[in-house]
């Protein structure tokens, strides 16, 4: 994924580091994680808070793929200082480089709810939440419980 060269001395951060609060900020923390919510920017500026329902967290590396950063027409590669960041935030493991942890995040819905979230449906409760960004932090904040 792709990775923000900079030195903190010298150059800015991008908005592009997410908060525990969801929010999209500048800020110098560098990412563990990488994630999207969707094609978010125009140019090199953020727009919008989210444009897809699907909230995921990747890994930085997966099978040797590099993606430069702010292209045209392509999902916006956002950074979690840490998975607890991204769960916080209402992220969830991406099913594709992280499947083993997807997996155990759906399993974490499935007891939780009492109930087999059939695959696609387990974003439903963390959209719910925010839709309404004021309550408490999403169930998916600790998916391991």
């Amino acid at each position: 994924m792709a990775i923000d060269k900079c030195d903190a001395d010298t150059v800015a951060p991008a908005r592009n580091r997410v908060t525990p609060t969801g929010d999209i900020e500048a800020i110098p923390l560098r990412g563990a994680w990488t994630g999207n919510r969707g094609i978010l920017h125009s140019g090199h500026e953020i727009v919008r808070f989210h444009a897809s329902d699907l909230w995921i967290t990747c890994a930085l590396e997966f099978r040797g793929r590099w993606h430069e950063q702010w292209q045209p027409h392509h999902y916006t590669f956002l950074y979690f200082h840490d998975e607890a960041v991204s769960f916080a935030a209402g992220h969830r493991p991406c099913a594709e480089c992280r499947r083993d942890s997807y997996n155990t995040y759906r399993a974490a819905w499935a007891k939780g709810l009492g109930v087999d979230v059939p695959f696609g449906e387990d974003d439903e409760p963390a959209i719910a939440w925010r839709a309404d960004r004021s309550r408490d932090p999403p169930p998916t904040s600790s998916p391991a419980a």
